[in-house]
């Protein structure tokens, strides 16, 4: 999401290191960006006004005990990525929290909708949707069948699978592929969702094309599977029927192949 307008507000946005190694998570770690973070964290830690501080993940929050001014509000939770959102950061309430607390203390709340710049480039819809859609998916996924995401790409890091515990057979495709390789307008990526499909359905389900953001399979065995959009053009509440049959359809043994890497 584009997040200036939290920045205009006054919210400081801080990862405890500010560089990594492409595909390389915390290979930046301990090179000295500590220094320059925990100097940052002191100096709001001395600010004599209520402030609220958001820790997501066990880096931010191994900076508690540089945190003594009373005046200021500690919250903190799993960090909100695939990997961990689902274990406590979905349903933490830190943003309300937050108003709260500012409320409380007389201090003009923050506005947190996140802004759709996305409608200033023709053909695009919300970024905003396309994250949430994603991440819902994959909560869905956990909350549904005790499945995770696994990232088998390093040159497409975001692209992930989602497996049947019991045959290991994939069920899912999340990619972030350019639009024009679906015959969309545009060269900038969007997320997609494979899943597989009975070929009965498949037809009726592409019939609508790109308006009805339901294609043939990209990557995938046209005959099995099917790629949804995940630009809002296709509701959760028709994805969600969707992923289950296809989870249904990966413990029949019906065989699909990836074309190749994505």
């Amino acid at each position: 999401g584009y997040l200036k307008k939290w920045a205009d507000q006054g919210v400081l946005l801080l990862n405890t290191v500010l560089t990594v190694r492409a595909h390389q998570a915390n290979s930046h770690q301990g090179k000295g960006w500590e220094q320059f973070t925990d100097a940052v964290i002191a100096a709001v830690n001395r600010q004599d006004r209520p402030i609220v501080y958001m820790l997501w993940g066990r880096p931010a929050q191994s900076k508690v005990p540089m945190l003594t001014n009373p005046k200021h509000l500690i919250l903190t939770a799993p960090h909100p990525s695939p990997f961990s959102a689902s274990r406590g950061f979905f349903g933490c309430r830190h943003f309300s929290k937050a108003n709260d607390f500012l409320k409380a203390k007389g201090v003009e709340p923050i506005d947190w909708q996140i802004e759709n710049i996305e409608q200033l480039m023709e053909g695009r819809k919300s970024v905003t949707a396309s994250v949430s859609l994603r991440d819902e998916i994959l909560e869905y996924a956990f909350r549904q069948y005790g499945v995770k995401p696994e990232y088998l790409w390093r040159t497409s890091p975001g692209n992930a699978v989602l497996r049947r515990p019991d045959n290991r057979k994939w069920f899912a495709v999340l990619l972030r592929v350019p639009r024009n390789r679906l015959g969309l307008s545009g060269e900038e990526e969007t997320d997609i969702l494979d899943v597989k499909c009975d070929p009965a359905l498949a037809g009726a389900l592409c019939a609508e094309g790109k308006a009805g953001g339901i294609l043939p399979g990209y990557h995938m065995n046209k005959n099995h599977w099917i790629t949804i959009l995940l630009d809002g053009t296709v509701k959760k509440e028709r994805i969600f029927p969707l992923l289950e049959m296809s989870r249904e359809l990966a413990g029949s043994g019906a065989a699909a192949l990836l074309a190749d890497a994505p």
